[in-house]
């Protein structure tokens, strides 16, 4: 028999997942945030993972639901990113990944997005102002990707434009993971 020996369903995965902390102690799932596609079935080559943020002050809390109504506002389908990381920590799930992303032209196609909400002072400037738990479930969510697509390369989205997103240098941040 080809395929998942249980119905999907039964899965334990969630949209929203919200990754406790215990005294500091990071404490994750012992699965992946998303199911690995069905045998025989085909997902389009991933070989990039794009970090953006969502350019909102610090104090601005928002999450997929308001990302995804902001995009449709734009006339788009949906959420552009396939996953968002909020202030508190809490990874929320966007776009399905086997969908290609609207959030890097030109790159769309063979990554993932990722979208750190934060990234700009009062000011509109870029700020590197994610919180601790926000580096640290980015860290958890990027290696939980590579684990389904391997050696993918993790950039910022200031690689492939002309933005200052996700107002902090990527490449470095995970050299030093």
């Amino acid at each position: 028999m080809l395929g998942r020996p249980f119905p999907l369903d039964t899965l334990p995965h969630c949209d929203k997942v919200n990754l406790p902390t215990d005294k500091g102690e990071l404490a994750f799932p012992p699965f992946p945030l998303a199911p690995p596609p069905l045998i025989g079935e085909t997902m389009r080559p991933i070989n990039k993972i794009i970090i953006h943020c969502s350019a909102t002050p610090p104090n601005m809390d928002i999450g997929r639901d308001e990302i995804d109504r902001w995009h449709r506002e734009r006339g788009w389908s949906e959420i552009g990113y396939h996953w968002v990381v909020r202030r508190n920590g809490k990874i929320e799930r966007g776009r399905d990944e086997s969908r290609v992303g609207a959030h890097a032209k030109g790159h769309n196609r063979e990554s993932i997005g990722i979208c750190m909400v934060g990234g700009v002072d009062k000011n509109n400037k870029a700020e590197s102002n994610f919180t601790r738990d926000q580096w640290d479930k980015a860290e958890w969510l990027v290696w939980d990707v590579l684990g389904r697509y391997g050696n993918a390369e993790v950039i910022g989205h200031r690689e492939v434009s002309d933005k200052e997103c996700p107002s902090f240098d990527v490449k470095a941040w995970w050299r030093g993971t």
